[in-house]
């Protein structure tokens, strides 16, 4: 993957748009275009900077895909899941998102208290 793939990984997992981003950068859409776009054109140091900052990701992660406060043996795939899942949960209501998160907590104890053998998990 390249800058420009995980730039428009995060855009879509954030539900943020190219004329979002552009507006949050002061940059104008078609700069923004260059960036995600066929073209793929690295930005500068300085907006690279910019734009992980706005999107709370690191400039290490859109540039090589590695995120030093990551374990090195954690799953790229499993990183965009939980980002998405964090997203998901931010976008409730306060209320219902405190009642997932107490729940997550509670299905997450009671999986930590089954032997490894037992962790298939039936919800329904």
């Amino acid at each position: 993957m390249t800058f420009r793939d995980r730039l428009r990984e995060e855009l879509e997992a954030q539900h943020i748009s190219k004329k979002e981003l552009a507006s949050r950068l002061g940059i104008s859409y078609s700069t923004m275009l260059s960036y995600i776009d066929a073209r793929g054109i690295m930005p500068s140091a300085d907006m690279a900077v910019r734009i992980a900052e706005v999107l709370g990701v690191s400039v290490e992660y859109l540039v090589t895909g590695k995120n030093s406060d990551l374990p090195q043996d954690f799953a790229y795939d499993s990183f965009v899941q939980y980002r998405h899942l964090i997203n998901s949960l931010q976008e409730l209501p306060p209320a219902v998102r405190q009642q997932v998160i107490t729940s997550m907590i509670s299905l997450l104890q009671l999986v930590r208290t089954q032997p490894s053998s037992e962790h298939q998990l039936s919800l329904l």
